[in-house]
């Protein structure tokens, strides 16, 4: 007879963590909590680069399956709270910080998140359209530099 797995120790903390901040700063129910988490969002890193978009298309979905096929209605402020944990994740992963959820990411944050996110979604619909700098010449260089830090500046994801 086969013995159940067992996690490792920070992987149960971890999840522990993530459920703690879905109940208590997302509120979400437990119904909704466990669908995310039975799709595989069991931990904080796990929402790293889940992006504002996607989560409300999962979400949409979830709320048109019935009960007994894993669906479960996300109303707007579930979703943005979903949307902003996703966010703040991924933010904080990209900066080298701790995904700290349990001690970092309160009403406060949640609230900061939200508005964050939401600019954050707007700016990646708009394409910041400039021209690449012209092939590199040493002899260009004063030219050439100033051009190719507003390109890279104005790239998307360029942090």
């Amino acid at each position: 007879m086969a013995a159940a797995a067992v996690l490792p120790p920070q992987l149960v903390a971890d999840r522990a963590d993530l459920i703690n901040v879905l109940v208590n700063v997302c509120r979400l129910t437990a119904n909704q909590r466990d669908i995310l988490i039975n799709d595989g969002y069991d931990t904080a890193r796990s929402l790293v680069h889940w992006n504002y978009k996607s989560i409300r298309n999962w979400c949409e979905g979830k709320s048109k399956l019935a009960v007994n096929r894993g669906g479960c209605t996300y109303g707007d402020r579930k979703i943005k709270c979903i949307q902003a944990l996703a966010y703040w994740c991924t933010n904080a992963y990209l900066q080298g910080e701790p995904l700290d959820i349990a001690n970092l990411f309160d009403d406060e944050a949640l609230d900061e998140a939200i508005v964050e996110s939401e600019l954050d979604y707007d700016d990646s619909k708009k394409d910041a359209v400039l021209d690449k700098p012209g092939k590199f010449t040493h002899e260009k260089w004063l030219e050439w530099e100033e051009p190719i830090y507003n390109y890279v500046a104005a790239s998307r994801n360029a942090r």
